[in-house]
């Protein structure tokens, strides 16, 4: 017998839910706050977060820690450029707290056998992806102990995600909703503020010279880089998104449209072109599904979904018209722009593509040199890899996926890689985790500008904790 979750309905009008959305908000709020006097002031947040990680007793405040920790390193300039050491250890700490918190809350959970025929639908092949990443990497024998560490780190990691919220009840599922909801809302909103308050302060940092601020035209809200901040829009959209659809609450429906609204408009700013598409992607297909494949047993929330949908729909188009009738040329333009972004104009790979060309070429020849084994999982042979390369980790740089991937893990490495999504996405279909499967291409839209899904001490935890809590909506 198959057994799935139950669906989360987050009812932000109950005096309850809008209490723990609020008090959620101002942890977040006076966590940024602190953390922005300095040095002495990080230290003091990062070890309150570590305990923090480890109190409570289900895993969700380790969850919640490594969420936050994320986006204050994204969103403290001074953080990036000191890289104050308490922060870096709290970060780890953190990661090992959900690990471990989370292994131990499956064993002890009086349904552990059960959670777990559902869990290894997606454990197998994820277990088979890290071991054929792992055993590429030992035969291309490039700076291995990082690339088995960063391997390791993700397979435990994204396990540990899993096996937490399918071992949560629907209760503890609704308060990690809203804990997401509320640090995704502080960095919008807050952003949304630096952009009212100052807009043209926009800079963001050079992570290879420690210290230097670079000018730009994009915009980077409270987030040390555009295409940051774009990543935290799709996912603040995404996240969001469905409340739109199941809400009964019109003020509900209004702040989430606003909210949205305003992430999209973030992503226009930023000039992400890949957050762009991705969230094109997100509202195409949950629209789609809402209105031709809404499955669930309640109907009330099933026909309250399509209308919904629908009315979203119809909206939209009005306003898309609406604009092109009145400023018709200039949308069209800021599109083109968009879209061919430093190019000169055609319709071509290497036109679409131009910003990212160069990092596309450098992946290519290292796949051309290495084409079976790769270079080794999250390691590269550039000059800035090696020099940055450190005890336990260092950070390569690289975009489109495809090309990231066979340049890390060669041909086979590739092939291990498509079974992993194709077998979780079975997965994830059987079980009826729909808003799973269309975040995790969303996800994957994403990496084709930059590469972060294996980055789980950067970026791409973001991306994996989002999805683990979409595991919440089982429809």
């Amino acid at each position: 017998m198959q057994h799935s979750i139950a669906p989360i309905t987050v009812n932000l009008t109950n005096i309850k839910t809008s209490f723990d959305f609020a008090k959620c908000f101002l942890f977040v709020a006076l966590a940024f706050y602190v953390s922005s006097f300095g040095s002495a002031a990080i230290s003091f947040v990062s070890v309150f977060l570590a305990i923090f990680a480890f109190t409570g007793k289900t895993p969700m405040r380790a969850f919640v820690t490594v969420f936050l920790i994320y986006l204050l390193v994204a969103g403290n300039p001074f953080i990036i450029t000191a890289k104050p050491f308490l922060l870096g250890m709290a970060r780890y700490v953190s990661i090992a707290a959900i690990a471990f918190k989370s292994y131990l809350y499956f064993y002890n959970h009086p349904k552990r056998q059960k959670i777990f025929n559902q869990a290894k639908g997606a454990l197998i092949p994820l277990g088979i992806f890290v071991f054929i990443a792992i055993c590429t990497s030992v035969l291309a024998n490039w700076y291995l102990h990082i690339s088995l560490l960063k391997a390791t780190q993700f397979f435990v990691f994204v396990s540990s995600l899993i096996l937490f919220r399918l071992s949560i009840d629907r209760e503890s599922g609704e308060k990690l909703y809203v804990w997401c909801l509320a640090i995704l809302a502080f960095i919008i909103l807050s952003s949304l503020f630096h952009y009212l308050v100052n807009p043209y302060s926009v800079y963001y940092v050079d992570e290879w010279e420690p210290g230097k601020f670079i000018n730009t035209d994009l915009f980077c809200g409270i987030i040390y880089h555009p295409q940051s901040l774009g990543l935290v829009a799709v996912f603040t959209i995404a996240h969001s998104f469905k409340l739109l659809f199941d809400s009964k609450s019109f003020s509900v429906k209004l702040l989430i449209f606003i909210l949205c609204g305003i992430s999209f408009y973030f992503i226009t700013l930023t000039q992400s072109r890949t957050s762009l598409f991705a969230v094109v992607f997100l509202i195409t297909s949950t629209s789609f599904k809402n209105i031709f494949f809404n499955n669930i047993a309640d109907r009330n929330i099933a026909k309250r979904r399509r209308k919904n949908t629908l009315n979203f729909l119809s909206g939209g188009i009005f306003i898309c018209i609406l604009g092109l009738a009145l400023k018709g040329k200039v949308i069209l333009g800021f599109i083109t722009e968009l879209l061919f972004k430093y190019s000169t104009y055609r319709v071509s790979f290497t036109d679409l593509f131009y910003s990212r060309m160069n990092n596309i070429n450098n992946s290519w020849e290292a796949f051309l040199a290495s084409p079976i084994f790769g270079e080794g999982f999250g390691v590269e042979k550039s000059a800035k890899f090696i020099e940055s390369a450190g005890l336990f980790t260092a950070p390569s740089e690289k975009c489109f996926i495809p090309t990231a991937i066979l340049h890390e893990l060669g041909i086979i490495g590739a092939v291990a890689f498509i079974y992993f999504l194709v077998s979780i996405t079975i997965w994830a279909s059987r079980y009826k985790h729909g808003n799973f499967i269309f975040l995790m291409y969303t996800f994957i839209l994403i990496n084709f500008g930059e590469y972060i899904i294996f980055s789980i001490g950067g970026a791409g935890c973001l991306g994996w904790l989002i999805l683990s809590s979409s595991l919440s909506e089982s429809n």
